[in-house]
């Protein structure tokens, strides 16, 4: 009996990705700090736009911390069309990532995200 094959980092990284994009989301992406990406899915959005304000919000939350000493766990962008661009900051092993999801319209996101975010963080925690 043969066991099972272990994923690669990439491997689940990019299963997390596109669970997101198979749950109603229009892009999804992890990002280091400096905006360079480790991951992504593509699904159906104005994707452009997502990608240029991925790294104005992650801009926002550097100033936050920087001028009002507060840490900032999620910034949201409500975009035309009902879509919402969202960029969840989460910290592994002391690196900051940037989860960048493209919401469609009417789609709820919080569960789905903080699903995610715990599968990324275990996967990339125990490296």
């Amino acid at each position: 009996m043969s066991s099972p094959k272990k994923l690669s980092l990439i491997d689940n990284l990019d299963g997390v990705m596109q669970a997101l994009v198979d749950q109603g989301m229009g892009l999804a992406e992890l990002i280091d700090q400096e905006g360079l990406e480790i991951a992504h899915r593509i699904g159906l959005g104005p994707m452009s736009t997502a990608v240029m304000l991925s790294a104005a919000l992650k801009n926002i939350r550097l100033s936050t911390k920087e001028l009002l000493d507060l840490d900032v766990k999620e910034t949201a962008i409500h975009l035309e069309g009902d879509y919402k661009l969202v960029c969840r900051y989460i910290s592994v092993d002391g690196s900051p990532l940037i989860l960048v999801v493209l919401v469609n319209p009417q789609l709820r996101y919080r569960r789905v995200v903080n699903r995610a975010v715990k599968q990324l963080k275990e996967f990339l925690d125990t490296r």
